[in-house]
C-alpha cells in the first residue's frame, strides 16, 4: 500500500508537494519536462492520471510553474519492498541551484515511509552532475546488466 501523505516543502520560493490530481496546465508543463529529460517522451493525460494513481509524482513549483519532477515507484517482491525513481527532471535554467538535491531528499525521505526497502535508480552516463548527486546522495553504482523491453498490444 502507497501511503500518500500531504508533505509541502518551501525552499525559497520552491516549493516540493506530491500531486494527486492533474489540471490540463499541469500536465503540459510536465510534458515540457518531459521533453527536457527524452525527446522521446510522449505523455497523455490517462497515461499522467495512470502514474499518479499508481506512484508517487513529486513536483517542484516556483511560484505557479513547475520547473522539476520525479516520480517514486513502489512494489513488493518475494526479496522484499522495492521501489525506484523515476524521470528525476529539472528544467535547464533551474539546474546548478541544489533543487535537483532538495527534491530527491524528499522524495527518499517519502521514500523512508515504507521502510525497510531498496530504492533503486537509473541515469544515461553522460548525465554527469546528476550521477554525482546521486553518488553525493548515498546510491552505489550496482554492477549488473540492466535489460529493457517493449511490449505493445
Amino acid at each position: 500500500k502507497i501511503i500518500r501523505r500531504r508533505s509541502i516543502i518551501t525552499i525559497l520560493d520552491i516549493i516540493i508537494f506530491s500531486i494527486s490530481l492533474i489540471k490540463i496546465r499541469q500536465l503540459e508543463e510536465i510534458r515540457c519536462l518531459m521533453q527536457a529529460l527524452s525527446d522521446h517522451c510522449t505523455l497523455s493525460e490517462s497515461q499522467l492520471k495512470e502514474t499518479i494513481g499508481h506512484s508517487l509524482l513529486y513536483v517542484l513549483k516556483d511560484k505557479e510553474r513547475t520547473v522539476g519532477m520525479a516520480t517514486l515507484c513502489l512494489y513488493h517482491a518475494p526479496s522484499g519492498c522495492k521501489g525506484c525513481i523515476e524521470d528525476v527532471v529539472i528544467l535547464p535554467e533551474y539546474q546548478g541551484k541544489g533543487l535537483g538535491k532538495q527534491l530527491l531528499q524528499h522524495v527518499l525521505d517519502e521514500a523512508k515511509l515504507h521502510a525497510p526497502l531498496t530504492i533503486y535508480l537509473t541515469s544515461r552516463p553522460q548525465r554527469i552532475a546528476a550521477n554525482s548527486l546521486y553518488r553525493k546522495l548515498g546510491f552505489q553504482q550496482k554492477e549488473t546488466n540492466v535489460y529493457k523491453m517493449e511490449l505493445n498490444r
